[in-house]
């Protein structure tokens, strides 16, 4: 919410634009595997919608958002002056990648205990 503020507050609307959507698209998959999986609904669905999200996650969150941060920090610069808001913006998408990795360290724990045959 903080860094979408921000984008907003210092004419960034792309980037923040860009962010979210980069953020928000693994979590459709995520939802509907909690869906079936509250509704008990057959379990191949919900492993297959839990897979997707998880393919999702990796491929949005962990390949796609690092490079839009890396774009972010190198191109815009040379496109206009770098203000205080840049820098901010910058920070917040760094705090959120570390989030991500942590998530996906969970995730990644959760695959292995689960194939593991825990319950």
């Amino acid at each position: 919410v903080l860094f979408r503020s921000f984008s907003w507050l210092g004419f960034e609307q792309v980037p923040g634009a860009y962010t979210i959507l980069l953020h928000d698209l693994s979590d459709i998959f995520l939802c509907v595997s909690k869906i079936t999986h509250y509704a008990k609904v057959k379990s191949s669905i919900t492993n297959v919608t839990f897979t997707l999200f998880v393919l999702g996650f990796v491929f949005f969150r962990l390949y796609c958002l690092p490079h839009q941060t890396t774009m972010f920090l190198t191109l815009l610069p040379t496109i206009q002056y770098a203000s205080v808001n840049f820098w901010v913006m910058i920070a917040f998408l760094q705090v959120l990648q570390c989030l991500h990795f942590f998530w996906g360290y969970l995730i990644l724990k959760m695959i292995i205990r689960l194939t593991a045959g825990g319950a």
